[in-house]
């Protein structure tokens, strides 16, 4: 092991760490406590889980998550072992037709969110209804089609593969939707439980295709209210579940019995997927445990490195680890790059803020600490041979409010940022992947939208289109 700082360190080994503080919701969750980082639930009695109605137990489900209520979900399926399983099963979606084509009614406004602190001037007023009002092209929601919302289908997590569309729902099926009409398919079922049952809460939280399995991570409640996290491997042809992962089991945890932080996303790299302390070989599914930051995000960068920012316990929150030798690890307490020569300013990456490599940079949501804070989007090279060597990012764009749990996403040419919270909710940004300046903004929703609870929950593209799921609705939007 290196000293601190040096290749191979790890800098919050042995920090000890504050428990992440939580807060109470009003109305129905009031009786419920909701980790803000990862959305989870922790009852406040025990008791009103065993003699409630189940309609209360959904409301208090889709309350924690940030969705609006509505009946005809229910009680959480056992937890299944840490094995290799069967064929899941595959659901025809009842009494589903294929949705029409609509224009989504955007609402009129001209707030700047975003402005461009290094490269060309990039100031831009958010656009009126259904088109983006600056910068070269056109951007416009060209179709949507309407969640079965009443039937179940509250959508929560979003992934393509090529010609298919994949929904993560809350009631744990993975919802298959056809790319060229939007007609849904078939619906496979994640659930231990009966498929198809009046009363499911499984909610699928993150969905991602590696070109092969459709990974799926599922947060369901047990009936206690506790939340675990399971991982799924997932055929998209047959719509087997190849593999699955209970990461509260005693194969997973091992010694440590005890989390120091909920487990949050998983990310992908060649040949490996990245969660909770552990790295899995997608051919093999054998699992190496390493160390991870608390609450990572991660990002490939396209070179052999995966980097993770997320709760060191200390310090700048970013860390490197070799992809081909998840053990070998790059920390450092204040990594030189922070730093703006030109400033003085002392920047860092944010706790679950999301990053995303677009061309030879690597975008991270940050900002500056200091006696004045702010929020900022920044780009630093993805080459860690040349970013050892840089002092301060190479963009910079000053945001007006916290994009905490926002979407960054690289799809076509763009660089794209999906505001899933804060006041700028439901708001997409089109920019440059260069300077960071923003080509194009819209508004997905509208007033009328966010007033009812219709908010963006994830942002994927199968090559032609971007999609953006919301509560309601998934939407198609035409790569510029």
């Amino acid at each position: 092991m290196g000293k601190r700082g040096s290749f191979g360190s790890r800098p919050w080994k042995g920090l000890s760490r504050q428990p992440k503080k939580v807060r109470w919701r009003s109305g129905l969750a009031e009786r419920y406590l909701i980790d803000p980082m990862s959305g989870e639930l922790r009852p406040r009695l025990r008791t009103l889980f065993r003699h409630s109605l189940p309609l209360l137990l959904v409301g208090t489900v889709l309350l924690a998550c940030n969705l609006p209520f509505h009946a005809g979900l229910a009680t959480t399926p056992a937890a299944v072992a840490n094995q290799p399983t069967g064929a899941a099963t595959l659901v025809t979606s009842p009494a589903r037709s294929n949705a029409t084509f609509t224009t989504a009614a955007l609402a009129n406004t001209s707030t700047v969110v975003a402005t461009l602190a290094s490269g060309p001037a990039g100031a831009t007023t958010i656009p009126t209804a259904g088109s983006a009002a600056t910068g070269s092209g056109h951007l416009a929601i060209s179709s949507s089609y309407p969640l079965q919302v009443a039937q179940g289908m509250v959508g929560l997590s979003l992934t393509a593969s090529p010609g298919k569309v994949w929904i993560g729902s809350v009631s744990g099926t993975i919802e298959e939707v056809d790319s060229q009409s939007g007609a849904f398919v078939q619906g496979i079922s994640l659930t231990p439980g009966t498929a198809g049952s009046a009363l499911n809460l499984y909610p699928i939280t993150q969905l991602r295709f590696d070109g092969q399995y459709i990974w799926a991570l599922a947060k369901p409640l047990d009936q206690n209210g506790q939340a675990s996290a399971q991982l799924f491997a997932v055929d998209p042809g047959s719509g087997a579940v190849v593999h699955q992962w209970d990461t509260d089991s005693p194969e997973w945890l091992g010694k440590n019995t005890s989390r120091m932080s909920p487990v949050g996303e998983f990310g992908i790299s060649p040949g490996k997927i990245w969660i909770d302390n552990h790295v899995i070989d997608t051919q093999t599914f054998e699992v190496t445990k390493i160390s991870m930051p608390g609450s990572t995000l991660f990002a490939y960068n396209g070179r052999g490195w995966m980097w993770m920012t997320g709760d060191t316990g200390g310090g700048d929150n970013l860390v490197f680890s070799r992809n081909d030798d998840p053990s070998q690890e790059q920390s450092q307490t204040r990594w030189p790059f922070f730093e703006s020569q030109e400033t003085g300013e002392r920047f860092e990456a944010g706790i679950s803020d999301p990053l995303v490599l677009a061309g030879d940079r690597m975008w991270i949501v940050g900002g500056t600490i200091g006696n004045k804070p702010t929020h900022t989007l920044d780009a630093y090279s993805a080459d860690l041979d040349q970013l050892i060597k840089e002092k301060g990012p190479l963009a910079s764009v000053p945001l007006t409010a916290d994009p905490q749990g926002s979407r960054l996403f690289m799809a076509g040419s763009y660089l794209w940022l999906l505001w899933t919270q804060e006041e700028k909710i439901g708001f997409l940004y089109q920019l440059d992947p260069q300077t960071g300046a923003t080509i194009n903004t819209l508004d997905l929703v509208g007033d009328q939208g966010r007033a009812k609870g219709d908010v963006p929950r994830d942002i994927a593209t199968e090559g032609d289109n971007l999609w953006v799921l919301t509560t309601f609705e998934l939407l198609r939007i035409e790569l510029p």
